[in-house]
């Protein structure tokens, strides 16, 4: 084999690929990399001469490969690994959920898997993640301290408000997933909107929509095009950034298939 000829596919491959497009992921460019549907993590497959296959993501990506689901693999080569990557592959036995977490189309059976393998976590911890995700318990107790009505339609009654997740529960740490400062209480068709990437907030508060909505969509829901902005504090402005960064508009990105979770 000449050192510019690429090797042929393996069955090996085929079955990865599968695997990827089964949680949501799209092939994007040339060679097999896959990204985020949500702007996120991007993987890139490779396999040795000898058939050997891994994963690679950026070093910047790692808080994103729980240790529960993603295992580090060693360089094959001294000098291998390089400085701003890391070689994975899925944890024996989870691998579809692995890769469902990362795509955010993870099912209950996923989470229940995740949370089965966290030996670190006691039962009260375990409880207050899982409830985190459908934006219950600690963290919507945390939220309202944050927020008390919505923000796009000034609703007050907190009975008809969401606790969503400013970074998605799957992109947050565990900190983060029950981090008070990393959620708003929406009005449920606005936080439909915001966890698609359809809108968005400025730190000061100002309202952002998406260049790519449909204007229909406003005037059905008698949405205003701008609200009186309302400051954030230190601790969401972080969470806003990243949002911005890797959700907001993420509709037409190329990558982009699904949101939210």
């Amino acid at each position: 084999m000449s050192k510019r000829s690429k090797p042929v596919a393996s069955r090996d491959d085929a079955v990865w690929a599968e695997r990827l497009e089964q949680a949501g992921f799209a092939r994007v460019g040339e060679g097999a990399v896959y990204s985020h549907p949500a702007g996120g993590p991007v993987l890139q497959q490779h396999r040795a001469r000898d058939g050997r296959g891994w994963f690679t993501a950026a070093r910047v990506d790692a808080p994103q490969f729980d240790a529960a689901l993603w295992r580090r693999v060693a360089p094959a080569k001294r000098g291998e690994r390089g400085a701003d990557r890391i070689k994975l592959l899925p944890q024996a036995g989870c691998e579809l959920a692995a890769l469902r977490f990362l795509s955010g189309t993870q099912t209950d059976e996923d989470v229940s898997l995740w949370l089965a393998r966290r030996n670190d976590l006691e039962g009260p911890r375990r409880a207050a993640l899982l409830a985190a995700r459908t934006g219950q318990g600690e963290f919507r107790h945390a939220v309202e301290v944050q927020e008390r009505a919505c923000r796009v339609t000034g609703l007050l009654d907190r009975r008809h408000l969401r606790a969503v997740h400013i970074r998605p529960w799957r992109c947050s740490d565990d900190a983060g997933k029950l981090d008070g400062h990393n959620g708003l209480l929406l009005s449920p068709h606005v936080a439909q909107l915001f966890e698609s990437g359809a809108l968005g907030f400025e730190a000061d508060g100002q309202l952002r929509w998406s260049r790519h909505l449909n204007p229909a969509v406003l005037k059905s829901w008698r949405l205003p095009a701008t609200i009186k902005p309302v400051e954030f504090s230190a601790g969401q402005r972080p969470y806003l950034d990243w949002h911005r960064q890797h959700v907001f508009e993420a509709e037409r990105r190329p990558w982009a298939r699904r949101a939210g979770g």
